[in-house]
C-alpha cells in the first residue's frame, strides 16, 4: 500500500499507471464515485502488491448503532469483522427507575460470534438528546438504586448473550467522581469472571476534579478497576465550536502521553472519530456545524472541486466550498494521512488498540491501512 496526494494535473489513469495498478483497484480503495473527478490534496490508498511488511497486534472496538433495516445488520458486521475485535451495540440508556431501555439486538449479536467478534452491551446515561448530569446523579447517590442497575446490567448480559460491557456515561457532575468509581468497582465485580467490563472516557492532558465533562473520569481508578478504558480522543473541533481539526494528532498524543503514565499502556484504547463537521462560514454560535461521514466529507470536496489542504501540526485535512446558495463552508474531516498519524501513534505507545467512533461510518481507506499496518486480534 502507497499514500500517494493528487497533484494538479494528475488523472487516475497515469496514477494508476505510475504505480502498476487499475483504475478499478484505486476506485475501490477509496471509495471514489467518479474515476474523471480528482482534486488537488486528495489523499488516495494505491493498493500496490509490495513487500510483505511486519505487522503489530490490534484490538479494534468499533461502536454500532443498529440500522432501522435489520437486514443490513448481518451485511455490515461480516463486511467488517475481519477488522473487529468487539462490537459496542449502542446503546442500552439507564431510566431514573434502574431499568433500562431495550433493544433487540440479537442479529446483532448473533453476526458478531459468526464473525469472531465479541458483542458489548454499551450503557449510557444518555436521556433526551444528550448525556445527562442529573439522571447520572439521581442513579450513583442512591446505592438501592445503584445495585438496581447493576443487577438490570448483568441479566441483560447474560440473556443478551454479551461478552462484556461498556459504560459510556459522561457529562457526568464532577462531584460525582468518587460515587462513580464506585459504581464501576460494584459493577466489575457482579460481571467477572464470566464477562469483562470497560469504560469510555473524556479525554485530557492533567487531573482536574472540578472541571465539567472531564473531571469525573478518574484515569488512574479506573483504569485500576476496568479491562480496559476507551479514551475519546476527538471532538476538538465539534458543532458548536470554531472550525478546526477534530483529532488533532498533537492533542491525542499529549492526552495519550498522559494516560500511559497513569494505566498500563495495555489497557487504553484510542478513539478515533470515522467522521468530519462541516461549518458554514462566517462562524457564529448559531450556526452550528453538519456531521459528515469521512467518506462524505472526502466526496463533497470532489464534488465542489475544492482543493484539500492538510494542516500538519495537526495532521488533518480540510477545504472549503460554496453550496448551491452560494454560501461558503468549511470542512474538517479525515483521511487515510489523519488515520495513519494516530495508528502510529498507538503503535508507538503500545496501545491495546483503537476504538471507531462510528463503524456504521464506512471509509475504505481506513480499512486498507488497517489491513496493512495490523493484525487484528479475535477474542471469541
Amino acid at each position: 500500500m502507497v499514500i500517494y496526494v493528487v497533484q494538479p494535473g494528475d488523472t487516475l489513469w497515469l496514477i494508476a499507471r505510475r504505480f502498476g495498478v487499475s483504475v478499478a483497484g484505486i476506485v475501490m480503495a477509496n471509495g471514489l464515485p467518479n474515476p474523471n473527478r480528482l482534486v488537488p490534496g486528495l489523499a488516495l490508498v494505491i493498493p500496490t502488491a509490495g513487500p510483505e511488511r511486519t505487522r503489530t497486534n490490534l484490538e479494534v472496538f468499533g461502536y454500532y448503532i443498529l440500522p432501522p433495516d435489520q437486514a443490513r445488520i448481518n451485511t455490515d458486521i461480516t463486511a467488517l469483522g475481519p477488522y473487529l475485535t468487539y462490537l459496542g451495540v449502542f446503546h442500552y440508556p439507564v431510566q431514573p427507575d434502574g431499568s433500562l431501555a431495550m433493544l433487540d439486538a440479537t442479529r446483532a449479536v448473533e453476526a458478531a460470534y459468526r464473525n469472531r467478534v465479541a458483542p458489548v452491551a454499551v450503557i449510557t446515561n444518555f436521556r433526551g438528546e444528550t448525556f445527562n448530569s442529573e439522571l447520572a446523579h439521581t442513579i450513583l447517590v442512591n446505592p438501592a438504586l445503584r445495585s438496581q442497575v447493576v443487577r438490570n446490567i448483568r441479566t441483560l448480559v447474560e440473556t443478551g448473550g454479551f461478552a462484556g460491557v461498556n459504560l459510556d456515561w459522561e457529562n457526568l457532575f464532577p462531584a460525582d467522581r468518587a460515587l462513580y468509581n464506585t459504581f464501576v468497582r460494584e459493577m466489575a465485580a457482579a460481571l467477572r469472571p464470566r464477562y469483562f467490563l470497560s469504560v469510555a472516557v473524556a479525554p485530557k492532558w492533567e487531573d482536574a476534579p472540578e472541571r465539567p465533562w472531564t473531571g469525573a473520569h478518574d484515569y488512574a481508578t479506573l483504569g485500576n478497576i476496568a479491562d480496559f478504558m476507551v479514551i475519546m480522543t476527538y471532538e476538538w473541533g465539534w458543532v458548536g465550536g470554531p472550525p478546526q481539526a477534530v483529532a488533532p494528532a498533537n492533542l491525542v498524543r499529549r492526552v495519550l502521553e498522559y494516560a500511559v503514565s497513569l494505566v498500563p499502556a495495555n489497557k487504553i484504547m484510542m478513539g478515533m472519530n470515522l467522521y468530519g463537521y462541516d461549518w458554514p462560514l462566517p462562524h457564529t454560535p448559531e450556526a452550528r456545524a453538519t456531521t459528515r461521514p469521512a467518506l462524505n466529507a472526502q466526496n463533497n470536496a470532489l464534488t465542489h472541486y475544492s482543493a484539500i489542504n492538510f494542516q500538519v501540526v495537526s495532521q488533518s485535512p480540510w477545504y472549503r466550498y460554496r453550496d448551491a446558495g452560494g454560501r461558503r463552508h468549511e470542512v474538517w474531516f479525515e483521511d487515510v494521512r489523519s488515520f495513519q498519524a494516530r495508528y502510529l501513534i498507538a503503535q508507538e505507545l503500545r496501545l491495546r488498540g483503537v476504538s471507531w467512533w462510528l463503524m456504521n461510518y464506512r471509509f475504505p481507506q481506513n480499512l486498507e491501512l488497517v489491513r496493512n499496518m495490523f493484525n487484528v486480534v479475535k477474542r471469541v
